[in-house]
C-alpha cells in the first residue's frame, strides 16, 4: 500500500472516530433535553446530513450541487457543534465537544486535500496540453487572418490592374 492510501485511511479513521464521538454526544444532548428513544435520531438528522453534504462536494456533482453540499456541511456542522457543546456537563466537556466537531471538519478537509504526485503530474500535463492546443488554435487563427489580408491585397491589386487596362484600351 502506498503512502497516499495510508494517509487517506488514517484521515478516514479520524473522521470515523469524530463521527462516533459526535453520535454519542448528540444522543446525550437529546436525552439531556428530555427525549427518550428520539435522541437516537438526532445524530442521523445532524451528522448524517453533514456527511451527505460532504458526498455532494465530490467531483462527480455539478458546481451548483457542490455549493449546496458545502452550505449543507456548514449548517449541519454548526448544529453538530451546538449539540456537542450542549451535551457537556462542564467547560472541559464543552471544549471536548467543540474539539470533536473541529476534528470532524479537519478530517473532512484533509481527506479532500490528499492527492498523489502522479495525479498532480497528470493534471499538470493535461494543463500543458490544453495550453499547447490553445496556442495552436491562436496560431491557426493568426495564419488565417494573415492569409485573408494577403488575399484581399491580391484582389485589390488585380482590380487596379484591370482598371488600368480598361483605361488604356479606351
Amino acid at each position: 500500500m502506498n503512502k497516499v492510501a495510508i494517509t487517506k485511511h488514517i484521515a478516514t479513521a479520524y473522521f470515523l472516530l469524530a463521527i462516533v464521538v459526535s453520535f454519542l454526544h448528540l444522543v446525550h444532548a437529546g436525552i439531556k433535553g428530555g427525549l427518550t428513544w428520539e435522541a437516537y435520531l438526532i445524530p442521523f438528522m445532524v451528522d448524517g446530513i453533514a456527511i451527505m453534504g460532504k458526498v455532494m462536494r465530490g467531483a462527480e456533482f455539478s458546481k451548483h450541487a457542490r455549493r449546496i453540499g458545502f452550505r449543507t456541511q456548514i449548517i449541519a456542522g454548526l448544529l453538530s457543534l451546538a449539540g456537542n457543546v450542549y451535551a457537556a456537563y462542564n467547560v472541559a466537556g464543552m471544549v471536548m465537544g467543540a474539539a470533536v466537531v473541529a476534528l470532524f471538519v479537519f478530517a473532512e478537509w484533509l481527506t479532500d486535500q490528499i492527492d498523489s504526485a502522479e495525479a498532480e503530474a497528470a493534471r499538470e500535463a493535461e494543463a500543458a496540453s490544453a495550453a499547447a492546443k490553445a496556442a495552436a488554435v491562436a496560431k491557426g487563427q493568426a495564419t488565417r487572418a494573415a492569409n485573408l489580408r494577403k488575399a484581399h491585397s491580391v484582389v485589390k491589386g488585380a482590380e487596379g490592374i484591370t482598371r488600368r487596362a480598361a483605361r488604356t484600351t479606351k
